[in-house]
């Protein structure tokens, strides 16, 4: 399913190990790094054509850098590699980051190595800081990893019933297995699950986001990505499966990198959500990924999501059989699909009730709960429903046996759909009313069909629509809502 990175092998943990109630363990340290392309430090060393600044950490897990400056032109190469010279190349990818502020990707292993070909004068680089991770011997089998420990703190603190939830997300026996043991089996999850990437954040956190809509949108959990900054530091890795089902010691696959950074649509702290929007570096990705997004599946929200009710979206919710593609731990690619503390075997939405986790009243919403397995670095995965194999709900908080849970999808669907600037991610536009051609009076489009749930009778934009798509004169009012008679050339559709 697409193409393995052949740059660098990529991380699979990071600095903070958190619960929902923010309990971290560091296993990782930041430095001071002062050196430029203009002042070079005493690591690096001067060739006939290029630079090369070498780094090492003894038993370093992964080294990454931070950039307080970054500015190339046309020709500069600029690429990270690591002690066997396999390289990222960055020139293509980050020039277009805002200010040249940014965590590079991160390198596996105790050396890291920066190469540098600049053709013009006043292209410049400069790094401020050197991530390097605890060695991770014996680390594997346990980690829980990546998500920021101080933004969890600050969203779940003040505002969560944290006495319920442990730092246990594993309910007795841990369920998941590689994602490719479900190619065979079940295909149509492992293709769902195709979706569903790992992100590595600010150079040092780890979640999981999965695509939605046509157009290269990902949702994840605002507390791991929780500001336009964040989204322009994140590192978005497809296809991180091991290629063994079951595999007592289990590889690290890197996947491919969009490492040219995301764009913030719309996030809520409350709600515990973020769309972003993959970045292709002037228009395209790069030639080592061609046609990476448009091949790929994107998942679509539960026919159910449209229930603005909680208590009706529940009730169509509560005991359906679940699944959970995600990277937990920062890990390869793991499917939760059974779930042997369950009566039936199958992962199942057990409960639907009070948010806990990170609303700041407890009315606001509902959030799903069930046994199956997550861990830290699931955040941000998607709860697709077995028997549509549609998203119903964002996991985003552990609780283990008491109740993993997720923020009900209805929730964010109101949300996304009432929004002029991300309805038509999910098709759902609530009223219609957009501007395409910029003249100041609604379209009323089809592109943007209407959402029964939601729309105002009588209404719906329509009133100023001033489309003529057929041609004939009559304004269109397209789709024929049938509050919209009397509007659209007085006939509500035509």
């Amino acid at each position: 399913m697409g193409l393995i990175n052949p740059f660098f092998k990529i991380i699979s943990l990071a600095l903070l190990s958190v619960s929902c109630h923010g309990v971290g363990e560091k296993v990782a340290d930041i430095d001071s790094l002062i050196c430029s392309s203009a002042e070079p430090c005493q690591e690096c060393s001067l060739h006939e054509t290029h630079m090369t600044c070498t780094f090492s950490y003894d038993s370093a897990s992964f080294l990454a850098l931070h950039f307080s400056q970054f500015a190339l032109q046309e020709h500069d190469i600029v690429k990270v590699c690591d002690d066997s010279e396999s390289c990222f190349p960055m020139d293509h990818m980050f020039k277009s980051r805002a200010h040249g502020v940014f965590w590079g990707p991160s390198i596996v292993g105790d050396t890291i190595k920066l190469v540098s070909k600049l053709q013009n004068p006043n292209s410049h680089w400069s790094i401020s800081q050197i991530s390097h991770g605890y060695p991770s011997l014996d680390l594997r089998p346990a980690r829980r990893v990546a998500e920021n420990d101080a933004r969890r703190d600050l969203r779940v603190g003040s505002r969560a019933h944290s006495t319920l939830f442990t730092p246990e997300t594993v309910c007795t026996d841990d369920d998941r297995r590689e994602a490719i043991c479900y190619a065979s089996e079940n295909p149509t999850i492992y293709e769902r699950a195709q979706a569903v990437a790992r992100l590595i954040i600010q150079g040092a956190w780890v979640c999981t986001g999965w695509l939605t809509g046509t157009d290269g949108h990902l949702m994840t959990n605002e507390h791991c990505i929780g500001s336009a900054d964040d989204a322009l530091n994140t590192d978005v890795y497809f296809d991180a499966e091991d290629p063994s089902c079951d595999n007592p010691s289990p590889s690290n696959v890197p996947g491919v990198d969009f490492a040219g950074g995301t764009v913030l649509m719309k996030l809520d702290a409350d709600k515990d959500y973020a769309l972003v929007y993959i970045e292709p570096y002037n228009g395209k990705f790069p030639a080592y990924m061609p046609d990476m997004l448009t091949k790929r599946p994107s998942l679509e929200p539960d026919p159910t999501v449209i229930m603005s009710n909680d208590d009706a979206f529940a009730a169509a919710t509560l005991n359906r059989q679940i699944y959970i593609p995600q990277h937990p731990g920062g890990r390869d690619k793991q499917i939760a699909w059974t779930d042997s503390y369950h009566s039936s075997g199958n992962c199942t939405v057990t409960a639907m009730g009070s948010p806990y986790c990170t609303a700041s009243n407890p009315s606001m919403y509902k959030e799903l709960s069930y046994a199956c397995d997550t861990e830290g670095g699931s955040s941000g995965s998607p709860v697709l429903a077995a028997d549509t194999n549609k998203v119903v709900g964002l996991h985003h908080c552990g609780g283990g046996c008491a109740g993993n849970v997720a923020v009900a999808l209805n929730t964010i669907y109101k949300d996304i759909c009432s929004d002029l600037a991300t309805c038509q991610v999910w098709g759902c536009c609530a009223f219609c009313d957009v501007d395409t051609d910029g003249d100041g009076s609604y379209d009323c489009e089809d592109e943007c069909p209407l959402n029964p749930d939601v729309q105002v009778a009588g209404k719906c934009g329509c009133d100023e629509a001033d489309v003529d798509a057929d041609g004939d004169g009559i304004l269109d009012c397209l789709g024929g809502a049938p509050s919209c008679a009397g509007y659209c050339g007085g006939s509500g559709s035509d």
